[in-house]
């Protein structure tokens, strides 16, 4: 299942941030580290690489995780803020929602993230073992 979720959601990880992030850059929370980055070229991660991703989640008891949009026109921003079941966590789904913006996918506990920058790098943060499991 894929469902929006409130501002707040987004407003409680903004908060997480470093205060001053290179517009473009990927969002990476400052109490996340930082493990490597993966070219990809497209503006939502392909299916090989969710794939890995979703068995890291399931093998760690993580049942869905947030899609923010990290770019959106004013006004729409209750648009670009999502919850998605692991099960619904692929390629096509993330290319409805995402209309060619920066995005990331982020822990329900905001304990890790996968974020895009300009130049469709992902970036991974979080525990080592997820960096290591989508590698």
């Amino acid at each position: 299942m894929i469902k929006t979720v409130h501002k707040d959601v987004w407003d409680n990880f903004v908060t997480l941030l470093p205060e001053k992030t290179p517009r473009g850059s990927a969002a990476i929370p400052a109490n996340l580290k930082c493990h490597g980055e993966f070219d990809m070229g497209v503006w939502v991660p392909l299916d090989s690489f969710l794939e890995k991703l979703r068995n890291w989640m399931l093998e760690n008891g993580q049942t869905s995780a947030y899609y923010f949009l990290l770019e959106y026109v004013k006004g729409e921003e209750e648009s670009s803020f999502f919850e998605i079941d692991v099960s619904d966590l692929n390629e096509e789904n993330l290319d409805d929602l995402n209309v060619g913006y920066r995005s990331a996918l982020v822990g329900k506990d905001f304990d890790w993230l996968i974020s895009s920058d300009e130049g469709k790098f992902y970036s991974v943060a979080g525990p080592v073992e997820l960096f290591n499991a989508v590698s």
